[in-house]
């Protein structure tokens, strides 16, 4: 099936093509997944922290995506979905995995890290793999509601809205901690960045 084909339809009727349509769902699946991989493969690699994890969790949440989506679970907004979906299997992993010595995720293993930093609006200013390991190290010095929280909005395009929505706290809660999590970064990142822009 040719994807340009697919590209004109909303992702709703893609949602409808996969549960109707056995012999077009392949490619309505496609589409959705080549306009939504790179932000959930991001967010699943800031979850587990580890690329095996990260791996697995990507893979398991486009599953039970589809299950759901055939099965004709009200899908309000694809990538919210999967967000949700990948957020609680990675605390469900994070418990069943707690007390694992699984190597930590080395930045360099990950393809989008260019993709990740450019929302930083510090492209340009990236001369080497110096810089990216300390935004990388800065982000895991966030406690995981304020990473969580500043990954969903400025990696993930999330409205602080439907951050809310996803992580079960109010607008006003979104607001803080994506408030603070932008302070701490700045203060971390400040030394550097100093040192990047002449």
């Amino acid at each position: 099936m040719n994807m340009k084909k697919f590209s004109k339809y909303s992702d709703d009727e893609l949602m409808e093509i996969i549960r109707d349509d056995s012999r077009r769902s392949a490619a309505a699946f496609d589409a959705l997944y080549e306009k939504y991989s790179t932000k959930l493969n991001t967010f699943c690699i800031f979850k587990t922290n580890r690329i095996e994890d990260a791996e697995e969790l990507f893979e398991d949440t486009w599953l039970k995506f589809l299950d759901k989506v055939k099965k004709g679970t009200n899908v309000r907004g694809v990538l919210p979905y999967l967000y949700t979906i990948a957020r609680t299997g990675a605390i469900d992993r994070f418990r069943r995995d707690n007390n694992s010595n699984r190597p930590l995720l080395d930045y360099k293993d990950f393809e989008q890290m260019e993709e990740i930093v450019s929302p930083l609006d510090l492209q340009l200013q990236i001369e080497n793999d110096n810089m990216i390991e300390i935004i990388k190290a800065s982000l895991d010095c966030l406690d995981e509601i304020y990473r969580e929280t500043f990954v969903l909005q400025w990696f993930g395009g999330m409205s602080q809205q439907e951050i809310s929505e996803i992580t079960g706290t109010s607008v006003a809660n979104v607001k803080i901690r994506s408030h603070r999590a932008m302070t701490k970064l700045i203060k971390l990142l400040k030394p550097y960045l100093a040192d990047t822009v002449k």
